[in-house]
């Protein structure tokens, strides 16, 4: 990590945490654990409280061994973090995406991730409510807040400076991330029907024999239910639990509700 790199701009806001790198044995990729300088604890990326200046940050890093330095993203910074962007053997940029983001986003601060082989690019700038933040076909990640950064200092030709694209960054993030599509406008019909009236007409369409195993189904999960009440709290005070001679009336009484009968056979012979 190479902290010198990192924008003066960023080093002067209060956003900063430690990280360190773990394997994940079942997975066989490895994770981050972002701890807060604060607390010792896990930070937050929507809990400003759990934040810290950038030089007790990396006082504790120091202090303590962790293996680099995070920021939070709060506004006004947009993070794009594109993955297998880079042949860490090479250090070539093999991602064709990559190189067209870098193009529409000259001179802007870009870096190389931790693990060398993703490059992360911040800019100044707002997206717009409506674009999606991940785009996992292409390996592109896009977002403004509530996320942390891994900083590394290792900059792309030498591109280390943030630039504002805030006239431009809506449209780039529609196209490499994409657009979530409008919330659908439901129209509520009331219904002049009774709720009989309803009923019967399910039973008599196609449906109706799927209709009346559900609620079947139903019925018997609710007289279930109600008769393990009544044992728990009969076995409260000592006396005995309901017997199926005493339970049967229960379920016509409920089975009436649900408007349909059951054979007193039927419900021995699910009950005992």
């Amino acid at each position: 990590m190479n902290i010198n790199n990192i924008p003066a701009e960023l080093k002067g806001l209060k956003q900063w945490a430690v990280f360190r790198s773990y394997l994940d044995k079942e997975s066989g990729k490895y994770k981050k654990v972002i701890i807060s300088t604060v607390t010792g604890k896990f930070a937050k990326s929507n809990e400003p409280e759990t934040w810290e200046e950038f030089n007790k940050a990396e006082y504790y890093r120091k202090r303590y061994r962790y293996q680099g330095l995070t920021f939070a993203l709060d506004k006004g910074i947009i993070f794009i973090d594109i993955d297998h962007a880079i042949d860490k053997e090479s250090g070539q940029i093999i991602s064709e995406e990559a190189k067209r983001l870098l193009k529409l986003l000259p001179d802007t601060y870009a870096e190389t991730s931790v693990s060398g082989t993703g490059i992360h690019i911040l800019c100044k700038g707002s997206l717009p409510n409506d674009a999606m933040k991940r785009n996992d076909e292409k390996g592109i990640e896009i977002y403004n807040t509530r996320r942390f950064i891994c900083m590394t200092g290792d900059l792309i030709d030498g591109r280390g400076e943030i630039k504002d694209y805030s006239d431009s960054i809506a449209d780039i993030a529609y196209t490499f991330t994409g657009r979530r599509p409008p919330p659908r406008e439901y129209i509520s019909v009331e219904s002049r029907a009774s709720d009989a009236e309803l009923i019967e007409e399910i039973r008599r369409s196609r449906q109706g024999g799927k209709f009346d195993a559900l609620l079947r189904h139903i019925c018997l999960s609710v007289a279930f239910a109600c008769r393990f009440r009544a044992c728990v709290y009969l076995s409260m005070v000592d006396a005995k639990p309901f017997t199926n001679r005493q339970y049967i009336p229960l379920f016509r009484l409920v089975s009436r509700q649900m408007g349909f009968t059951a054979r007193a056979d039927d419900l021995r012979r699910t009950y005992d």
